[in-house]
């Protein structure tokens, strides 16, 4: 219930500190119901981490196509939630979406990260 992604920001961080240019992230199979937000909160001072002004990009692969509040209610049975801890971390997502995401696309008032299929071209 606990969980974060503060780790994987601080590893996007390390990678964009030893000159990266590119940082392809694969998301699915945690059990980490913060949406990002961890790494998100890590990662702010190197934004924008996409678009002209970036001399880097963050993308993002996925191989499922749930929305980012079904994904509790899909997956979080297979990960051990109760019914009770589903519908209170479906509810802080939905409240984090309210706050943070527009669409398929996490979007700050500085930073915007490109979600990226796995499978398809990087650069597409």
């Amino acid at each position: 219930m606990h969980a974060t992604t503060a780790g994987v920001g601080d590893l996007i961080a390390e990678a964009l500190d030893a000159r990266a240019t590119r940082v392809v992230l694969g998301l699915g199979g945690s059990a980490t119901t913060d949406g990002g937000w961890g790494a998100v909160q890590v990662l702010e001072s190197y934004a924008p981490l996409a678009g002209p002004d970036a001399w880097y990009s963050v993308v993002v692969a996925h191989d499922v196509f749930t929305s980012f509040t079904a994904a509790v209610p899909v997956f979080g049975p297979q990960k051990g939630a109760s019914a009770d801890q589903v519908r209170i971390l479906t509810r802080r997502l939905e409240e984090l979406q309210e706050r943070t995401w527009l669409g398929t696309a996490l979007i700050f008032p500085t930073c915007r990260v490109r979600a990226q299929p796995v499978g398809w071209p990087v650069d597409s």
